[in-house]
């Protein structure tokens, strides 16, 4: 017996949960802590194959059951004592009103967060839009612990900032507002590389704003430090966010960052990113005149990020998810010393 995540089978292009949660293992393996990976057997899609994971969470189960984000029905086959369940955001209420709405978040929140001895957010902000959702959950139930960042993201070599600065767009989904920024950066001598599948509708505007741009998706791991490696500036303007981990990934590799002033970004930027509001258009556009135009502006903003980046360290990460754990299961060991991936940079 010991501790078990539990993740979904990902959908192509969808590892960022699992990468995460890895590291953590990795973490917690070389600081003799027993914990298992049980990757679902089925996609989290339809109502038959959601049954046929919860059976299969349940001859599955250990003395610590860990639902480690986006399958939250798990909940319903697994003993509430022993199961934890993380919430990464509730960005998917957006999408839904009226009925639909109401039945979501029935069974994707309120049943599932009811059936759990605890609830890890990756943010405060996540934390409030969740109590604010599902008042009948005691605060005290709710633990805040962030995303690690991956220790293979390392500082880059200084070098001049360019007249083009290219800028660095990760995701391109509704909430990361590529549509706005694609306005905003209209007649700004920069590159833009986006890294996400676009629509078409996208595409039409980058070609009618002239955008220079290039864009790329389903990239390896390498391929993604190497973008954040070669830009100038990171854009993560989003409308929403539980966590916002390209603002912490834009520190380590010691690039400005510009982002939204709202959701859980201020929180998880530390003071190291230009806040601009993201539903205007003009405030977007001025944060990058800024940090185009401004070195000094641009070396407090990397300053800052230095410090800040410490807190989202993997070791940390996973001495907050052991705490939880032994709370649990009281014979699990505490960790031992600093593993070779908790070391701050």
């Amino acid at each position: 017996m010991g501790v078990v995540h539990f993740q979904r089978k990902p959908f192509p292009g969808a590892f960022s949960l699992e990468s995460h949660f890895a590291k953590v293992r990795e973490e917690l393996r070389s600081r003799g802590l027993s914990i298992e990976h049980r990757e679902l057997p089925h996609f989290s899609k339809g109502l038959i194959p959601r049954l046929r994971n919860m059976w299969w969470a349940r001859q599955n189960k250990s003395s610590v059951n860990h639902i480690a984000g986006d399958v939250h029905f798990l909940a319903n086959a697994l003993p509430s004592e022993t199961t934890i369940l993380t919430v990464c955001d509730l960005t998917i209420l957006e999408y839904y009103s009226g009925l639909r709405r109401r039945l979501l978040k029935t069974f994707w929140y309120d049943l599932p967060l009811r059936h759990v001895g605890m609830v890890t957010v990756i943010s405060e902000a996540t934390k409030h839009a969740l109590l604010q959702e599902c008042p009948g959950i005691a605060p005290e139930k709710v633990s805040v612990v962030p995303i690690s960042v991956s220790s293979d993201l390392k500082p880059s070599m200084a070098r001049d900032f360019p007249s083009k600065p290219l800028v660095l767009q990760v995701g391109t989904k509704k909430q990361k507002n590529v549509e706005r920024l694609t306005e905003a950066l209209s007649g700004l001598d920069c590159q833009l590389k986006i890294i996400g599948r676009l629509t078409e509708q996208q595409k039409v505007l980058l070609e009618k704003n002239r955008i220079d741009y290039i864009s790329s998706y389903d990239l390896t791991d390498q391929q993604l430090r190497d973008a954040y490696h070669d830009c100038d500036v990171v854009s993560f303007v989003s409308t929403a966010e539980g966590f916002g981990m390209p603002i912490v990934e834009a520190q380590c590799v010691e690039r400005p960052v510009v982002t939204g002033n709202c959701s859980s970004m201020p929180e998880v930027a530390g003071g190291g990113a230009c806040l601009v509001d993201p539903f205007d258009v003009a405030s977007i556009r001025s944060g990058f005149e800024k940090v185009f135009g401004d070195a000094a502006y641009r070396r407090t903003l990397i300053e800052s990020g230095r410090v800040n980046r410490d807190r989202y360290t993997v070791g940390r990460v996973a001495e907050q998810y052991t705490e939880l754990y032994r709370k649990i299961d009281s014979s699990l060991p505490p960790l031992s010393g600093l593993g070779a991936m908790g070391r701050e940079s």
